[in-house]
């Protein structure tokens, strides 16, 4: 996971939104060991987007109305 998405878990927990991210596959360091953590600890729902291509808009609507994220979220 990016700082960047620790960054916004962290954010969003203070404000009492929910996080969510999609991450690549990526080689496991201590960074992202820590980050992984850390996102947890802030309760950003993590999920694997595949590598080779990115996410369409409707791939990422039926993403959103499958996990029932009712709110509006602000992608990153």
């Amino acid at each position: 996971a990016s700082n960047n998405v620790t960054s916004v878990a962290a954010y969003s927990k203070q404000l009492g939104l929910r996080s969510v991210a999609l991450l690549m596959d990526q080689p496991i360091t201590r960074n992202l060991k820590r980050n992984l953590l850390l996102d947890q600890y802030y309760g950003c729902a993590l999920f694997e987007c595949p590598q080779d291509r990115e996410l369409t808009a409707d791939e990422l609507q039926v993403f959103i109305q499958h996990h029932k994220l009712d709110q509006n979220p602000y992608l990153i």
